[in-house]
């Protein structure tokens, strides 16, 4: 109770500033934050809830300015706001992200981006992270369900192809890994600047030479999850991202939108 009443007085204090004018005092900041799934089905680290997405998204609607992810990516110099400044993101490319999540993302007028695993996208194949969980195979995306998405003004991005933890493997498998992700985006969807989130999104995820191939291969943007918010300036090839779970109350919501915890 004493940390729920904690946080509702942080964000009632930080609604007061914005009014009086004191966010000016506060360095701007861009937000950008992380889902995976949206289901009913299970409760987990990578899950929110049909109805709890949907009043997420009402939140930003109402408290937040949605800004797109080409938006965020320009941004080298943040402009203050009286309001939060905030991107959905989606990573993976699960199928409740077509048939739950986009059309929420469409009646409340919030645009998106979806990263996914080229090679898993269209299959049965499963994800690493849920073979360790023993999850039972999880429908995906197909590649007419992202062209349609795409046709709906939504952003379609990399997840490299098989998930590829790129802390860990050699320069030369990340390198085809790149390559064969974006050539798949161009294929299939006419991509032509291809953004690129890595897997897992931790530091220890991305190193500086990996780092290197990514921009060499021709992606404009890079994002992590890690946390974080991006304050007075964006670094296309370090987006910070915020997660998001089922355990995330609104008052919690938005202080992650507004950057505050």
């Amino acid at each position: 109770v004493a940390k729920h009443l904690a946080k509702g007085s942080l964000l009632a204090a930080d609604r007061a500033s914005r009014w009086l004018g004191l966010h000016r005092l506060l360095p701007p900041r861009i937000t950008v934050i992380l889902y995976h799934r949206v289901t009913d089905e299970v409760r987990d680290n990578l899950t929110v809830g049909i109805e709890q997405f949907d009043r997420q998204m009402s939140l930003i609607r109402r408290y937040c300015k949605p800004l797109s992810i080409a938006e965020v990516l320009t941004s080298s110099t943040i402009a203050p706001s009286r309001v939060p400044l905030v991107a959905v993101t989606f990573d993976d490319g699960y199928l409740d992200n077509f048939t739950n999540a986009a059309p929420i993302l469409e009646r409340h007028g919030i645009p998106a981006a979806f990263f996914v695993s080229t090679g898993i996208v269209d299959s049965n194949r499963q994800f690493p992270h849920d073979i360790r969980r023993g999850n039972s195979s999880i429908p995906v995306m197909s590649w007419s369900q992202l062209r349609e998405m795409r046709d709906r003004g939504f952003t379609i991005g990399s997840h490299s192809v098989s998930h590829l933890d790129c802390g860990s493997e050699s320069e030369s498998v990340i390198e085809e890994e790149l390559k064969r992700s974006r050539d798949d985006l161009v294929r299939e969807l006419a991509c032509t600047d291809p953004i690129f989130a890595y897997p897992y999104g931790g530091r220890a995820n991305m190193t500086p030479a990996a780092l290197a191939l990514v921009k060499r291969t021709g992606y404009v943007g890079c994002l992590s999850a890690y946390g974080g918010s991006n304050i007075r300036g964006v670094d296309p090839f370090n987006v910070l991202r915020r997660g998001i779970n089922w355990e995330f109350d609104d008052t919690a919501f938005l202080l992650e939108c507004r950057g505050l915890i």
